[in-house]
């Protein structure tokens, strides 16, 4: 599935309505926050009825911290597809993926993280299989910024989260060339009702990358 561009992944998914609209659009990645820190924190039964009721998109467990032995038991229990490190902990990686695949989110705002990053994807024998790097703008920035990040995108499989998404993207797309996007779900109005046209994600716009690069 992640051989196709763009790839889409929608994170934070806390409801049943998010998730069936996200199998119905072809959204390739469903994310759920194990974080109870997070206002998008879904418990474990819950994720797990989700799943249930719905099929097409590889399945995330998002986490802080760095406990490996919890990311793990959760990722069996739920059968999730990537761990999703939303902290930057790279002293697990190897831990992680020897049993699971690894999604590592990182939010930059200068270019010393673009160089650690570029490091560690280097030095690092289980670095992750999918970045997920977000920024408030990325497309007004330093030109060696943006060079470190292109030179990340050639080393790996990068999703950038875009910030305005429905105004920028085609723009970062052509700037960067990244593997795609990852967009962070919302709370349903009540059970059953959701209005979709609040979403960060415009998939009439993905379709439109998707052409431009055919």
């Amino acid at each position: 599935m992640l051989d196709e561009s763009p790839i889409v992944k929608l994170g934070a998914v806390n409801n049943l309505s998010d998730a069936r609209w996200a199998a119905a659009a072809g959204i390739n990645l469903l994310g759920f926050s194990f974080n109870p820190d997070n206002p998008s924190y879904v418990a474990p039964d819950k994720a797990a009825e989700i799943i249930n009721w719905m099929t097409g998109p590889l399945l995330v467990g998002e986490f802080n911290g760095d406990i490996a032995e919890l990311m793990l038991n959760m990722q069996e229990r739920l059968n999730l597809d990537y761990i999703q490190l939303n902290d930057y902990k790279p002293n697990i990686w190897s831990s992680i993926s020897e049993h699971c695949s690894i999604i590592q989110h990182v939010e930059v705002i200068d270019l010393a993280q673009l160089d650690k990053i570029v490091q560690d994807i280097a030095n690092a024998k289980n670095a992750p299989e999918l970045w997920i790097i977000a920024c408030k703008d990325f497309t007004n920035v330093e030109l060696d910024f943006r060079i470190k990040l292109q030179d990340i995108i050639e080393m790996s499989n990068v999703l950038l989260q875009v910030s305005d998404f429905k105004a920028d993207a085609i723009k970062v797309q052509e700037l960067y060339m990244p593997l795609g996007f990852h967009f962070i779900g919302g709370d349903e109005e009540q059970p059953g009702m959701k209005d979709f046209d609040e979403l960060e994600i415009d998939m009439d716009i993905v379709e439109k990358i998707k052409s431009n690069k055919a």
